[in-house]
């Protein structure tokens, strides 16, 4: 799949939780059948801010041609998926959520193996 493509997946699941994690922090707790408190529901927004601004970026940077900027965007994105996914397996193992948290690694560790690819692997990208 195109580079492009792959910022396009970013941005949509990206805008889709963000949106929930700000709006509905709550119920988004509750999908993971995780309980919350105000400092929670507080971080969770913060985190769908965090979130939409990945959405943007991702969806800003789909057409960027291939230069250094684009390639700090690839290295931000492989960086959150890739913490994100260690995070969520950890998360997974301890037994304290629903299965929800691995549909959750799911799409994080693809994420974060393409942008690694386009990071390391691919030539175009990889030159200075």
């Amino acid at each position: 799949m195109k580079l492009k493509h792959w910022m396009i997946v970013v941005a949509v699941l990206a805008f889709v939780f963000g949106f929930g994690f700000l709006l509905l922090p709550m119920q988004m707790m509750a999908l993971y059948a995780l309980s919350s408190n105000e400092v929670v529901l507080h971080m969770n927004r913060m985190f769908g801010a965090a979130l939409l601004g990945m959405a943007a970026m991702a969806w800003l940077a789909r057409d960027v041609p291939e230069s250094k900027p684009l390639r700090a965007i690839v290295l931000a994105i492989f960086t959150y998926f890739t913490l994100g996914s260690i995070s969520i397996l950890v998360f997974g193992l301890q037994g304290i959520a629903n299965v929800m948290v691995w549909f959750s690694l799911g799409f994080h560790l693809p994420i974060a193996i393409a942008f690694g690819y386009y990071f390391f692997a691919r030539r175009e990208m990889a030159s200075p």
